[in-house]
């Protein structure tokens, strides 16, 4: 499952993605909960290598990636790249819930 919350209602955004996490795993979930930052790399295999990574002792495992910086670059990824990353999200695995937080103003050089 993906979701993503994209608008400039902050509150609304961690109130949604708390309630999405909950939904899923334990907020305290070390093993099945990671987060990702805009500043974290852009290494698309490594984020999708990590979706498709079963759940350990649970039915679900939870991404969240905040503002991930190839959503307001499209150049940052090769097409390569952004073919890797359609074709996930076209055919994610169904244990992996991928949550793309976006809360900045997007431009027209975007993937979005």
């Amino acid at each position: 499952m993906n979701y993503l919350l994209i608008g400039n209602e902050i509150y609304g955004q961690n109130q949604r993605k708390k309630q999405l996490i909950e939904q899923f795993v334990s907020i305290d979930d070390q093993m099945n909960l990671t987060y990702y930052n805009e500043d974290a790399n852009n290494d698309i295999r490594q984020l999708i290598i990590q979706c498709q990574t079963y759940p350990f002792l649970s039915d679900y495992r939870v991404i969240v990636y905040e503002n991930p910086s190839f959503i307001f670059d499209s150049k940052l990824l090769d097409a390569k790249q952004q073919q890797a990353l359609v074709d996930y999200l076209s055919n994610s695995v169904e244990t992996t819930v991928l949550i793309i937080v976006i809360n900045k103003t997007v431009n027209s050089n975007s993937l979005i």
